[in-house]
């Protein structure tokens, strides 16, 4: 997997290695591209929490945004890749208390080994996924995954000496161990959606990973969107996303110049010298299908640009796609300042893979599923909330919440007032009732 989305030969990734530094990501972001468009809901916002840190990206139009510069620890490297935002918010993050005696989630992760305290390694910080234990969210009855058990007495153990050093009983102290989590991963959605000049009540949210749908419902109302989305096997939806990915190539060549006195048949001698060389590097996973040709841009003296989709080698229209790609992202144009052709792109792409996604079969009504009920506590309430098994759901069936889907690979808490209605595709549609 390559860090701009789309796959490359193992031959070639080793000779291009710096291409998939954030290959993990990638995946995640191209594989929620595609869940999302086949549920018929190109345009989305999708976080994937897993076991260290939440990564946010933006769908728009069924793909999600890419850029020419990454980072990887705050050391950037200058190849095409996936716009993704990474906060130190996952299962795995340790809670604690800040020298001004504030409760503070994260960035350090407990690991797999010994991993949170209801692993029963040995583990001794609180965690977020201690907090879920003490919840109810998770049932130490159920080994995590199929195959690790939970034990609530450790989880207990810590998340109380956590609270009594807040002030707060194990209950207060846990749903506090959440909030504040999710406001790290709030930040990070808005990072990627409003400060991109999007408003994310236009967008739909895709929660996975396997954390992420036990936060998508207070996520959604804190963003407004209308509508959550959690797929099947949200858990392993980075895997989905590299089997759905077209074989691509991206190669790039520096013009640096004014784009006003850019001559439109060398720009275009040069985008053709660069597909050629696309379709070669190409070749050996395939006839290319799509070529996409871009252009970096800048006005003079700014030390960063932004790429620019330019079908044709047209300086005028380049310039105009600059200044409002420029709007979008910074809020403001320097229309009068003159306006540097940087780097010249051309990105090429192999036939799409089809989808392996199937229909699931009509529901039988969402009580068909019912596994139980458990004691959760939600809103600082405690009450008897229903379980149901996400693979007993058809297509049609409906969930009023508050209500916990559970997965093999992930579970899904549907706040009260929420619904859940399952598509064709095995798609949880969240919406407020």
């Amino acid at each position: 997997m390559r860090s701009g989305g789309g796959t490359f030969p193992a031959d070639l990734a080793g000779r291009l290695a710096v291409h998939t530094l954030l290959s993990g990501p990638a995946a995640g972001a191209w594989g929620a591209a595609a869940v999302a468009g086949a549920a018929g809901f190109p345009d989305a916002i999708a976080f994937d929490m897993g076991g260290t840190s939440t990564d946010a990206t933006l769908l728009e139009h069924g793909r999600p945004r890419v850029g020419t510069e990454g980072s990887v620890g705050g050391l950037p490297f200058a190849v095409t890749s996936t716009e993704v935002h990474t906060v130190g918010a996952g299962g795995g993050s340790v809670a604690w208390v800040d020298s001004g005696g504030s409760l503070r989630v994260g960035p350090r992760s407990a690991g797999a080994d010994p991993g949170p305290a209801c692993y029963g390694r040995g583990g001794e910080e609180p965690t977020v996924t201690d907090a879920y234990v003490v919840l109810g969210l998770l049932d130490p009855s159920e080994p995590l995954a199929g195959t690790l058990p939970l034990h609530r007495g450790p989880a207990e153990r810590v998340i109380e000496a956590l609270g009594a050093a807040l002030g707060l009983d194990p209950g207060r102290c846990a749903e506090g161990i959440l909030r504040v989590a999710e406001a790290r991963i709030e930040a990070a959605l808005r990072v990627v959606s409003v400060e991109r000049g999007k408003d994310p009540r236009g967008y739909a949210l895709l929660a996975f990973g396997g954390a992420g749908p036990l936060h998508q419902g207070r996520l959604a109302r804190e963003l407004g969107c209308s509508l959550s989305i959690v797929p099947p096997n949200p858990g392993v939806l980075a895997a989905l996303g590299l089997l759905v990915a077209p074989a691509s190539v991206d190669v790039a060549r520096t013009r640096l110049q004014d784009l006003a006195q850019t001559d439109p048949a060398a720009l275009e001698g040069a985008w053709a010298a660069l597909e050629d060389e696309a379709r070669s590097l190409l070749a050996v996973s395939g006839d290319s299908a799509r070529i996409v040709r871009t252009v970096d841009c800048r006005y003079r003296g700014q030390a960063y640009e932004l790429a620019v989709w330019a079908p044709e080698p047209d300086p005028g229209a380049i310039a105009l796609a600059f200044h409002e790609a420029h709007r979008e992202r910074y809020g403001y144009v320097h229309p009068a300042h003159t306006v540097e052709l940087v780097n010249v792109r051309v990105r090429a792409e192999g036939p799409q893979p089809e989808l392996p996604l199937s229909r699931i079969p009509p529901g039988r009504g969402a009580d068909a599923a019912l596994a139980g009920e458990r004691g959760v506590v939600v809103d600082g309430r405690d009450r008897r909330c229903p379980v149901y098994r996400r693979a007993g759901l058809g297509e049609g069936d409906s969930i009023s919440g508050p209500a916990i889907v559970a997965g093999p690979d992930s579970t899904c808490l549907i706040l009260e007032g929420q619904r859940a209605d399952v598509d064709g595709l095995g798609n949880l549609l969240i919406r407020e009732a």
